[in-house]
């Protein structure tokens, strides 16, 4: 056996930073896609878009794996993202059971899904597709007048991987089954489903090195016609601006803040102003959140008390007096 080799070694189709990937009304399975960074060293901007159906965006680099993203709407969020679907909805995860009398461990009834994804109990320990089952649909005998059929009896959950060779380029079937979950609820950090779409998902990699190039992508989609976007922006510094102490006097400064900005849905994470709900940092590669605390900072001749998240996010911008509480 030889040597366990680094990515970069593999034979795997990838495709330059600054490329814009989508998948829309996609088979449950999931998605995989290489992505070279180049040599050029700062933070990758990454913007997720999951529309409503929950899906969930995992990035790999360098040894590191996260799932975090920051929204103009809702802020921080996590694992699977998109909107909160209740039971019965018609969209909800999940096999679906046609009419009684269902199989074994599935809900049976007209119409109904099983597993459904939500934030109070995650996946509630179900697997997608489920455990036991290899069916995605279940027809009763004499079904619609037809003779008594079978219980399709294939896996449907597969691995597509991203190929640019194709033609056109897209999302190939790898004949690969995959089971995906199951997902934590969110107090675990497994789900951040929200009341509406959450909107375009900055998610941010640091690359502080030249090497190596390739960062990998895995999205999850449990629920059946899955549709989102990425688009992956290439390494570049951070922009920032300066702010005092934690809980200091109104108008002083000192520290560079380094971010990336949410406030420009649309954008690549370089809005000139700093914002509600940015991600923000101790350096220009992104490596190190910005220390929680209540910072003074003076922008647009205004003094404001910029209010910082353990999890490295602009939870507030409020005005100034005297000194940040």
């Amino acid at each position: 056996m030889g040597p366990v080799q680094d990515c970069e070694d593999c034979d795997i189709p990838t495709v330059p930073c600054g490329t814009a990937l989508a998948v829309a009304g996609g088979n449950e399975g999931q998605y995989k896609a290489t992505i070279n960074a180049g040599t050029d060293t700062g933070a990758i901007v990454v913007r997720f878009f999951p529309a409503t159906i929950p899906d969930k965006c995992t990035w790999f680099y360098d040894g590191q794996a996260a799932s975090e993203y920051s929204t103009l709407a809702y802020g921080y969020l996590q694992g699977v993202v998109g909107k909160e679907l209740g039971v019965g909805s018609g969209e909800d995860c999940g096999e679906f059971v046609d009419a009684e009398p269902g199989p074994p461990n599935l809900a049976i009834g007209n119409g109904t899904f099983l597993q459904p994804i939500t934030n109070a109990d995650g996946s509630n320990g179900a697997t997608y597709p489920a455990t036991g089952v290899t069916s995605p649909f279940y027809s009763p005998p004499g079904d619609f007048g037809n003779p008594p059929p079978a219980i399709f009896n294939a896996a449907y959950n597969y691995i597509y991987q991203y190929d640019p060779s194709s033609a056109p380029p897209d999302f190939v079937d790898t004949g690969i089954q995959v089971t995906m979950g199951p997902y934590l609820n969110q107090a675990a950090g497994g789900t951040s489903l929200t009341a509406t779409g959450p909107g375009q998902c900055f998610m941010v990699i640091p690359k502080p090195n030249i090497g190596p190039e390739n960062v990998d992508f895995i999205i999850d989609g449990p629920c059946g016609n899955t549709g989102w976007n990425i688009s992956v922006y290439c390494p570049r510094k951070l922009q920032s601006v300066t702010v005092g102490v934690n809980k200091g006097t109104c108008g002083t400064s000192g520290t560079n803040v380094y971010y990336v900005s949410v406030q420009d849905p649309a954008g690549d994470g370089s809005y000139p102003t700093i914002g509600l709900h940015d991600w923000v940092f101790v350096d220009e590669d992104g490596v190190t959140p910005f220390p929680a605390g209540n910072y003074p900072l003076t922008q647009g001749g205004i003094d404001y008390c910029l209010t910082v998240s353990t999890d490295g996010i602009v939870t507030a911008l409020t005005g100034c007096s005297g000194s940040c509480p």
